[in-house]
């Protein structure tokens, strides 16, 4: 029986858990890469480098929780493409999807299975995490006083920030220095543990303080938060991070000093504190059955061919790029990646003429390169069906560290071979420089690298150029609700009311470059009444007279989801209804934050969004 991280970890060797010496490499890569373990370790000597940093297998279990959370985003997105294609193929519940890696390694799975899977999959996910941090008791530090503008602005210097915003979240946070009081040494280790593991999650998403803030005032920017990193990039954005990791610097300093006293009270506060970070699944867990659970994962047929699934993982995004406008194919009732040449799915049919292919090959155009000898085969190709001519071609690598050379050959004989097309270099991780010097048509090769479950903005990024590749056809003109045909019927007043399950919704009314919406309450065209929580009503007036027309979104700002919230927003006219509006039943399947309620035009019509629908009466107004 294992006692310490070191142990375990040898013993997943030992039953095969692992291989980190081959597939598993990226899995101590990361363990290795972690600050808390000792520099100069290849991926033979993981337990050695446990040892020296005297991890617990506690320890060990919540530093691969990242790893097992992008894995279960990887299938959550498997998952949501496999229930989209059941429903609008008629497959329904019955549906299968095959990856077929060989023709004797096949994984099959039903609709069902798969859902049971991604299941306990994610109560792992929660059992590993090792913190859940809440904005409203992040800002209680009881040492917050401490805090020291000065510091942040030397040590953000040291790593090369020129403004404390600027200081990347993969720069190192030091430790605290010693002060020989055990007690204090050990709260500080604790603190700043809580600051790291905050980093480590925000680099998902922003390099820096400015890139978050960045992504909030982004409201069109389709970026997927889990409800952890949801906050933590709330309480980012006021660089709560590192005015933490400042006060800890200045309480053991001045502790070391003799200025300020380790008194018991501070100390059973920053105890309470830390407490209060636990997640509670996760406390309800002993370390026995986190393992268990974990071992579970590990041993997973698709855990073991992680690798080969992201080439089907970054389908889904495909799909999500083109708002589900594919229509995939279905083959003896069931979803297939086989690995070879195949029909996927049509664009946009029956009118649609480009259709998506993965692993055909073409001929190659000059000398070839990467061990190509006559052809090149990308992973996936949008081509067109009358001519056959290639108009996009995505080629996926999993390398796990950057591979330049390597990489421009590809770009270079993939461009070179497809004339006219646009070929995307798509990377679970980084990719290197230099890559398009070797392209001979540099602007027909797109580079994305680090798209993956665990990086929402560069999948976001992939996903928005893909997009702009293929526009929709602009949808046929429809006539108006009967209820905003006239323009009697110009709403005077915007009510957004929901479900007090979820705290904090905000209502968004946007003419041109005004807007109004809490962070402006007013504006040229309207006025919000106030900041509502909890349910509402937020109310939003509309000046007399307006010009142009104005689009209505709703926004979940704090942890919650659309479908838990279930928002109505009404459109009145003096105390009359002229129209009340709820999400759409498929927007309520994402996890979409940002909801485009309608547009009211020119005349005062009120014209719903593809994304919203005309609730029941025992929906409606709250």
């Amino acid at each position: 029986m294992w006692s310490t991280a070191s142990e375990l970890w040898r013993e997943w060797e030992r039953s095969r858990v692992l291989r980190p010496q081959d597939y598993d490499s990226d899995v101590a890569d990361h363990v290795l890469r972690r600050r808390s373990v000792l520099e100069g370790y290849g991926a033979g000597s993981v337990p050695r480098a446990l040892e020296a940093a005297n991890w617990t297998a506690r320890d060990l279990i919540h530093a691969l929780a990242p790893l097992v959370s992008s894995f279960a985003g990887m299938q959550r997105d498997l998952l949501r493409l496999l229930e989209r294609v059941g429903a609008s193929t008629g497959t329904g519940e019955s549906i299968r999807v095959v990856y077929e890696f060989s023709e004797d390694d096949v994984i099959d799975e039903s609709l069902a299975a798969f859902r049971e899977r991604l299941r306990r999959i994610e109560q792992v996910v929660v059992h590993l995490r090792p913190f859940l941090l809440r904005p409203d008791h992040a800002w209680q530090l009881p040492i917050w006083d401490l805090r020291c503008w000065e510091w942040i602005e030397r040590v953000g210097a040291s790593n090369g920030a020129g403004h404390p915003d600027e200081w990347r979240f993969d720069s190192a946070v030091p430790d605290a220095d010693p002060t020989g009081d055990a007690r204090v040494d050990d709260s500080a280790r604790r603190i700043i543990a809580v600051v790291r593991y905050t980093l480590t999650r925000l680099e998902s998403i922003g390099a820096n303080t400015v890139e978050v803030r960045q992504l909030f005032r982004d409201s069109s920017a389709e970026i997927e938060l889990d409800p952890e990193l949801f906050e933590m990039a709330q309480v980012a954005a006021d660089n709560w991070p590192h005015h933490v990791a400042s006060a800890v610097h200045r309480w053991t300093a001045g502790i070391a000093e003799g200025t300020i006293a380790a008194s018991k009270e501070t100390l059973d506060a920053l105890d309470s504190w830390l407490e209060g970070l636990k997640s509670p699944e996760a406390e309800e867990v002993t370390v026995e059955q986190a393992v268990d659970e974990l071992t579970d994962v590990l041993s997973l047929p698709s855990w073991g061919k992680r690798h080969e699934l992201y080439s089907a993982w970054i389908a889904t995004q495909l799909d999500r790029a083109l708002h589900s406008r594919l229509e995939f194919v279905v083959t003896d009732g069931a979803l297939r990646f086989p690995f070879r040449p195949t029909l996927l799915a049509h664009l946009d049919p029956p009118s649609g003429d480009l259709a998506l292919w993965s692993e055909v090959r073409s001929p190659g155009i000059g000398e070839l390169g990467g061990g190509r000898k006559a052809s090149v085969q990308p992973d996936y190709r949008f081509q067109r069906g009358a001519d056959g001519t290639t108009v996009v071609a995505v080629e996926v690598k999993q390398y796990k560290a950057p591979a330049a050379s390597r990489h421009a050959v590809t770009l270079r004989d993939y461009v070179g071979s497809l004339p006219g097309a646009t070929v995307f270099l798509v990377a679970h991780g980084p990719l290197g420089h230099g890559i398009l010097n070797a392209v001979p048509d540099p602007d027909r090769a797109l580079l994305h690298p680090d798209v993956r479950p665990d990086r929402p903005r560069e999948s976001a990024a992939f996903r928005a150029v893909i997009a702009s590749f293929f526009p929709p056809s602009p949808p046929a003109p429809s006539p108006p609700p009967p209820s905003s045909s006239s323009p009697l019927s110009r709403p005077t007043r915007i009510e957004l009311r929901w479900s007090r399950r979820v705290r904090d919704l905000d209502l968004y009314l946007r003419s041109g470059e005004s807007e109004t919406s809490h962070s402006t309450p007013v504006s040229p065209h309207s006025v919000l009444r106030k900041d509502a929580f909890d349910g509402g009503p937020e109310i939003i007036d509309l000046a007399p007279g307006l010009d142009g027309s104005l689009e209505v979104r709703v926004h979940v700002y704090s942890w919650g989801t659309l479908r838990e919230a279930a928002p109505v927003v009404a459109f009145l006219r003096g105390k009359d209804a002229v129209l009340e509006l709820a999400p759409a039943d498929r927007l309520l399947g994402s996890r979409e934050r940002w909801w485009t309620v309608a547009q009211i035009d020119e005349d005062g019509r009120v014209r719903p969004s593809l994304d919203s629908r005309v609730p029941p009466p025992s929906e409606g107004s709250r």
